[in-house]
């Protein structure tokens, strides 16, 4: 109700006051006017204050979303965190129980062992003795299980304190906060993991990092895959251009893989061989190859020439060298030996002689060609008149000698 509203109150009642005046009758005046306060009265029931009407909605939003946070946070929580840890009443019950009846027991093996060392009837006394070791032993064994059940919760406490609210943390730094070596600490999360007190904990491959939830651990498996698959790609590629590395056709990268491993051989034998003659004989052989096959991968036109040298030449070179070998490394050196390894040698210079024609053979169109080249900028120079043709010159040179005679 507004201020409108009183005043048309205020001015009913002025009116009745009025009237009753006018017309000297009081006697219906005042229940008249409680009339109209009662209407009044039960229009500002029904309509209510804006103000006290909004009030509660917000106060109910405000708390709402309060409580709507506070669940929130609390599901997060238990989502990452277990509520109950494992060994949280196990732990201090199992020490207290152990270490109470070890100090039982062991007090009884004491007072047994003394009443055996002066008792006149030792064989009952020693048993019941070794009766309570045994069970002191036993105590012992399961205080100590209690107490690392209870120092581990310890630990969890502390983690979780650490944690807050986070998803993940690196162990260097949950390291350095918890003055826990990683090593130790990596042992602790991965027994925590195993016993559900992170119940969607995850740790890395490399155990540097440690996952509270399966969204984090189902994003570090989607980025590890990523990086798989570009490593893999990446790896074919690089495969790819080793194989190919100038464009090359499959086959002839083929012949200059094959040739490559006849010249690692080559060199093989050559270390393994003493002799200061055949060592010269298999450098020379050795660069002329290499000399050939780069040739062949500068231009691959000559495959098809390599390729015969491939399927004879450089088996039966091949064969040779090894037999040489064999030959060389016998204890005992006859005339048969010596001779068949000068005959061997001599084949040698035969194949290096039979390889360097074939290098000059490469070479012959590659010169050719520059030749070519030359004379037709000779011409060209000479037609725009930079240079002189050779008519022209020979000419000039005939014209001088004339002179001079």
């Amino acid at each position: 109700m507004d201020y409108r509203d009183f005043e048309h109150i205020g001015s009913e009642i002025r009116d009745l006051v009025q009237s009753a005046i006018d017309s000297r009758d009081f006697s219906r005046l005042n229940s008249t006017i409680n009339q109209t306060l009662d209407a009044a009265k039960q229009t500002l029931r029904s309509a209510g204050s804006p103000r006290d009407t909004q009030r509660p909605e917000n106060s109910q939003k405000v708390r709402g979303s309060s409580f709507t946070s506070y669940d929130r946070d609390r599901r997060d929580s238990d989502l990452r965190f277990a509520p109950v840890p494992k060994g949280r009443m196990a732990g201090p019950l199992l020490t207290c129980l152990g270490f109470s009846a070890a100090g039982i027991f062991g007090l009884s093996a004491l007072i047994l062992l003394l009443t055996t060392l002066f008792s006149q009837v030792p064989s009952e006394t020693w048993i019941a003795t070794i009766l309570m070791l045994c069970f002191l032993g036993g105590s012992l064994i399961v205080g100590g299980v209690g107490r690392r059940k209870w120092n581990l919760v310890k630990r969890f406490r502390s983690y979780k304190r650490i944690l807050g609210s986070r998803t993940y943390c690196s162990l260097e730094e949950l390291s350095q906060l918890s003055r826990r070596k990683i090593s130790g600490l990596r042992s602790d999360l991965t027994l925590m993991i195993d016993k559900g007190m992170f119940p969607q904990g995850h740790l890395d491959r490399q155990g540097t990092c440690l996952m509270l939830t399966d969204d984090v651990f189902q994003q570090y498996c989607a980025a590890e895959q990523e990086l798989a698959r570009r490593q893999r790609e990446a790896s074919v590629v690089h495969v790819q251009e080793e194989k190919a590395p100038s464009g090359l056709s499959q086959e002839c990268q083929h012949i200059l893989e094959e040739g490559d491993e006849y010249i690692r051989h080559i060199h093989h034998c050559n270390d393994i061989l003493p002799g200061v003659e055949i060592s010269q004989k298999l450098d020379r052989l050795e660069t002329i190859m290499r000399k050939i096959f780069d040739q062949v991968e500068k231009d691959p036109d000559l495959a098809p020439e390599l390729h015969k040298l491939m399927n004879y030449y450089l088996p039966t070179t091949r064969k040779l060298l090894d037999a040489y070998c064999e030959l060389d490394a016998q204890p005992v050196g006859g005339e048969n030996i010596a001779s068949t390894k000068l005959e061997i040698e001599r084949t040698l210079d035969t194949i290096n002689e039979a390889f360097e024609n074939l290098l000059d053979r490469f070479f012959e169109d590659t010169a050719w060609d520059i030749a070519s080249d030359i004379s037709v900028m000779k011409t060209m120079l000479a037609q725009e008149g930079l240079t002189e043709d050779p008519l022209t010159k020979a000419g000039k040179e005939r014209n001088k000698q004339w002179k001079m005679k």
